[in-house]
């Protein structure tokens, strides 16, 4: 699950791939399908949570850890965190069950804007 990722994050210069990005990141885990593992993500920081949309993927940072989720602003002082990944445990629970994020703790919201995958390294 990405809950535990190092907030350490390596940026990456996207030039003209997206020319809206700010930096773009490594996915890692597989909490996110349309997201691979290993995959890069070109972001594009937000300065307002106010703008947040229903139904886009952002990457959230606090001070413990770093994740990329879809998030649905649910009360005043959080946000919903979902994974787009449905996958269940055998009790039927969800493996990458929503979560709270407090507005307070983030540091940084990146909007994703896409995705950049390798599909064969020769």
């Amino acid at each position: 699950d990405t809950q535990t990722e190092s907030v350490d994050a390596q940026m990456i210069d996207t030039g003209d791939w997206f020319r809206s990005a700010t930096s773009a990141i490594v996915q890692y885990g597989d909490s996110m399908v349309e997201y691979p593992h290993g995959s890069i993500l070109a972001v594009r920081r937000l300065t307002d949570m106010r703008n947040i949309t229903t139904g886009k993927s952002y990457v959230i940072e606090t001070s413990d850890f770093r994740v990329t989720k879809q998030l649905v602003d649910a009360d005043p002082k959080f946000f919903m965190a979902y994974s787009t990944n449905t996958e269940l445990r055998p009790d039927g629970t969800l493996v990458h069950a929503p979560f709270k994020i407090y507005k307070e703790l983030i540091r940084h919201i990146d909007v994703v804007l896409g995705c950049v995958s390798i599909e064969d390294s020769i």
